[in-house]
């Protein structure tokens, strides 16, 4: 924790030192709030990197300027990384109004891929990506990190789309680039995706390679208590229970959530996901009873928690249900698939939740089918 600790103390020293000195001078005061709020973010104080963003955005807003621009960026990603969809929606419709070279669509093209991918909606994001291959933004004089960063969140897209080997060679293609620049943050990230697109091919072993490798360099460039260090036991976990090797990763899973919750609470949205983790670690080393019970509370929280338009809801009913049908309870899992079948149809026009009903529908169709096996 020792380097978050420093971070911290510079950027509150930073910030105390610019109300003093920058009062006259709004636009760079705005600037330098919103740079705070991206290493506050970095550190994982979402809330913080909120705050700062929001300050930045008040002193420049309505005047159009680099610095309103700037801000409004840093703002959009603190709320897509805090789950706020309405809110980063209104910030990237007023950054895209803003961004009119090729540097700065190709910076837009990065944050609403991030959104996109954050409801769900891959084929959206796969289109959007094509449109800007068939543009002039990749030959522009875009950034090396940019043109990094936006390999990387595409990654997953093409995952989800069911283009594995076009995955896989992208993420190649970004890792070797990652260590061109011979900057370990990006060389992690691009570790990251490369390990998931080994597991979608089936490439088990040498995911667990470089997860290890890219725990290490996690460790070396942020320390344990850091939230990408927690990224990276958690992407390394993943690959060992792809392979089999489920039950090695609980004590993993449970390392992640107590990193998590001490960097962020104890109500973090950012739990969620690592507990459904642990409850798939624990179903697939056969303590199914455990797992149930964290997959009942979190379908109960998601549907509370997060909008409509998020499908977490849906995918944790999905679990839910599995291990309720593996467990022979087949009616409280029918019970689950209505009513997460029932909250997906709120949203129209989302490919991510059509997919998730037919799967639904399918997965009610055989627990009534095991009930009438039953009755006979």
């Amino acid at each position: 924790m020792g380097k978050d600790v420093k971070a911290r103390e510079i950027l509150e020293r930073s910030a105390r030192q610019m109300e003093s000195e920058l009062s006259d001078q709004p636009e760079l005061k705005a600037q330098l709030l919103a740079t705070i709020a991206e290493g506050q973010r970095a550190l994982g104080l979402v809330e913080a990197a909120t705050a700062s963003a929001q300050q930045a955005v008040h002193l420049v807003a309505g005047t159009g300027s680099s610095a309103e621009r700037f801000a409004r960026l840093a703002l959009a990603r603190s709320h897509i990384r805090d789950r706020n969809i309405p809110a980063a929606r209104a910030e990237l419709k007023l950054i895209r109004e803003m961004s009119r070279t090729p540097v700065e669509r190709m910076e837009l093209l990065l944050e609403e891929q991030g959104l996109t991918i954050r409801l769900g909606d891959f084929d959206k994001a796969q289109l959007r990506y094509e449109a800007a291959l068939a543009s002039d933004l990749f030959d522009a004089a875009v950034s090396e990190e940019l043109r990094i960063r936006i390999k990387l969140a595409q990654v997953p897209v093409l995952q989800m789309v069911k283009k594995q080997d076009e995955a896989l060679d992208l993420a190649r293609d970004a890792y070797v680039d990652a260590q061109h620049s011979r900057r370990s943050d990006l060389l992690v990230q691009a570790g990251f995706r490369l390990i998931s697109a080994l597991r979608s091919v089936g490439e088990f072993d040498q995911a667990i390679d470089k997860g290890r490798e890219t725990v290490e360099l996690a460790r070396s460039t942020y320390g344990k208590g850091h939230s990408v260090y927690a990224d990276a036991l958690t992407v390394y976990a993943n690959a060992l229970s792809q392979s089999g090797r489920a039950e090695e990763t609980i004590p993993i899973r449970h390392e992640v959530i107590e990193i998590t919750t001490a960097l962020f609470g104890a109500d973090s949205l950012n739990l969620l996901s690592l507990r459904n983790n642990l409850a798939n670690s624990l179903a697939r080393s056969g303590r199914m009873g455990e797992a149930v019970t964290i997959f009942r509370a979190l379908a109960a929280e998601a549907q509370v928690r997060l909008p409509d338009e998020s499908p977490s809801y849906q995918h944790y009913s999905q679990s839910l249900a599995e291990a309720l049908l593996a467990e022979g309870e087949l009616d409280e899992a029918i019970e689950v698939i209505d009513r997460a079948i029932a909250d997906a149809i709120k949203v129209s026009d989302s490919s991510v939740m059509d997919s998730y009903i037919n799967s639904l529908n399918a997965m009610k169709d055989q627990a009534e089918n095991a009930i009438s096996q039953q009755k006979d």
